[in-house]
């Protein structure tokens, strides 16, 4: 859900970039070591 309108707001110019990609990167990573139990 998060990562979804990270990603809008991208596509709108309303984020810098780079910010949202270190935010996606470091959700994907939280979510992976759930999912992975680490």
């Amino acid at each position: 859900m998060a990562g979804r309108v990270a990603g809008s707001m991208v596509e709108r110019g309303s984020v810098p970039a780079p910010a949202a990609r270190a935010a996606a990167a470091v959700h994907l990573e939280r979510r992976t070591s759930q999912y992975l139990g680490w």
